[in-house]
């Protein structure tokens, strides 16, 4: 069962308030069942939301079961007090990373502690007299804790593993604590709130003293730091995040630069004691976490990378850390070469392609040219009609393309450019396309010497997937722009319809992309032929009702 993120914390926040009025004294007995039964409903679904495998017909969960019952039937108090410090030992030991999330679970500890030492050891051992309306009215407000978990919710949950250590280690002092100040209150007729303060007061000292000794004889600089030192307690944190990088459905389905920054963000959040870190690779720069005051950098092959943290790092935890960016690093540069054989094949079934075509284009060259010459020895251009005039004007102008793409494929190296007065190519292309239902405008100011050849490809890839477009969105409009100046050439071909998306917009004219009507390598080839021809060419707009490709020379 999967709890949408925006629902677990308000889960989780009925748990907690089931339990807490549960064991008030101030509730008849069959309103604190009704409370029982919300908090172990709710504490099943948060089971079953957190471990999936947990199945309520095995032996684990019918035992859970079976003392779900008992505890809601009988309602004993002691029983109940049990439970509240397996729930403290729970939330401490599964504290998320995430600042809001940490923030609703130390809300959610605090909690239970205050209820704990104000209401429920009096409720049990009768230390003192409370008024029920005081207890109700206390409750009441401490219930609003948990009003941020109910309202605001985290986008997103880092959880590390379950910590043991620090679960047993956090119930431990709930209890003694307790115990010490029962010993105190009962025994030694001590009053309830300062028995409290001397029992906290002794625990603040111990840890105080304990932390001073290690200090002397760990060789470490802060208290906190001493987490560095037990490595063995994050290895399961470490072992998830190296099968995510080898999960086939990350693995496969993310591009290069996805799968680096993934595995950068999962590690930040695993290594203790790193508050953030600051990385540098082919896809520019990019921050996670916060700076601290500490730093160490680490540089393999493309990738650099600044941890911070705010305790000094030393060099066996630097050693670890890097041998961990070795291995991201390892795979996302094979997940590179992958892309780039993907796309070398691409590459390759194409021109094996062209060449099977070539020979048909021979045959077509030929029969153009047979058309060509019949259709200017047919008769005078002044007994032609318009149609005649254009085929009369256009049929040369294609077998001399046709001759020149021949000749490219044929003797690549030796292929020169062809420039043509801007003025000529604008008048035959209004006449190849004159029926196409194309709006054509321009401003020229300057009669232009233009590379032929490029406008041609760049134009006609623009149009066709502008024609294809219009198959698949009925009544779009596409205008054709020109406008020179004495030192500038801007062609711009326009349509309104819909966007390009997103993960093509990256890609586009980059390299090769999926396409429905072809290889989708047309614009990529064009875009990589005017990279020294003085020109460039790139998407201007990408907006709903506005799509534009633009040819400037710069």
């Amino acid at each position: 069962m999967k709890i949408p993120m925006q629902h677990e914390y308000r889960l989780f926040a009925l748990l907690l308030i089931g339990l807490e009025w549960s064991l008030s004294s101030a509730l008849s007995g069959w309103i604190v069942q009704i409370f029982l039964l919300v908090h172990f409903s709710a504490f099943l679904a948060w089971i079953l939301h957190r471990n999936p495998l947990f199945q309520l017909l095995s032996l684990q969960g019918i035992l859970t079961l079976v003392f779900i019952a008992f505890n809601i039937v009988f309602a004993e108090p002691i029983l109940l007090l049990g439970w509240k410090f397996v729930l403290i030992a729970l939330i401490a030991s599964n504290i998320a990373n995430q600042k809001l999330s940490r923030l609703f679970d130390l809300l959610a500890l605090l909690n239970l502690f205050l209820t704990l030492y104000l209401f429920d050891l009096n409720h049990i051992f009768n230390i003192y007299q409370m008024s029920h309306t005081f207890e109700i009215l206390s409750r009441l407000i401490l219930t609003s804790f948990f009003i941020p978990l109910l309202i605001l919710q985290p986008t997103q949950q880092h959880y590390k593993n379950i910590d043991f250590f620090s679960g047993i280690m956090t119930a431990s002092v709930g209890i003694f604590i307790s115990t010490m100040t029962l010993l105190l209150t009962l025994n030694q007729q001590i009053s309830y709130p300062f028995a409290l303060a001397i029992s906290c007061f002794m625990v603040i000292v111990f840890i105080l003293l304990f932390g001073m000794v290690w200090l002397i004889l760990g060789n470490v600089q802060s208290f906190n730091q001493l987490s560095l030192n037990q490595n063995s307690t994050h290895e399961h944190s470490f072992e998830q995040w190296i099968a995510m990088l080898i999960q086939p459905g990350i693995y496969k389905t993310t591009t290069p630069q996805e799968y680096l920054e993934e595995g950068l963000d999962n590690l930040q959040h695993i290594l203790p004691n790193i508050c953030g870190l600051s990385s540098h690779s082919l896809y520019g720069d990019k921050n996670w976490g916060e700076q601290g005051k500490h730093t160490f950098e680490i540089q393999i092959q493309s990738l650099e990378i600044i941890f911070y943290s705010n305790y000094k790092i030393n060099v066996n935890y630097q050693s670890h850390i890097k041998l961990l960016i070795q291995l991201l690093e390892h795979f996302h540069q094979a997940k590179r070469r992958e892309e780039i054989l993907s796309q070398q094949a691409h590459l390759q079934a194409i021109y094996e392609t062209g060449a099977k075509l070539t020979h048909d284009m021979k045959n077509i060259l030929q029969s153009l040219k047979g058309i060509t010459s019949i259709i200017e020895s047919a008769s005078q251009p002044e007994n032609f009609g318009d149609t005649q005039k254009v085929l009369q004007g256009q049929f040369p102008y294609l077998g001399q393309r046709l001759q020149r793409i021949l000749d490219k494929i044929q003797q690549p190296l030796q292929s020169q450019q062809t420039y043509v007065l801007i003025r000529e190519w604008w008048t035959n292309l209004q006449a190849r396309y004159h029926k196409r239902e194309i709006i054509f405008s321009a401003n020229m100011m300057w009669n232009s010497k233009i590379p032929e050849e490029i406008f041609d490809n760049v134009v006609e890839n623009l149009l066709e997937n502008a024609f294809n477009k219009r198959q698949r969105e009925s009544n779009l409009d596409i205008q054709v722009t020109l406008e020179t100046t004495e030192k500038q050439v801007r062609l711009t071909v326009c349509d309104n319809g819909t966007v390009i998306p997103e993960e093509l917009f990256k890609q586009l004219l980059t390299q090769p992309v999926p396409s429905r009507d072809g290889y989708g390598v047309g614009l990529y080839q064009v875009a990589k032929q005017t990279i020294h021809s003085g020109y460039r060419l790139k998407i201007s707009h990408n907006e709903k009702g506005k799509v534009c490709f633009e040819l400037v020379s710069v």
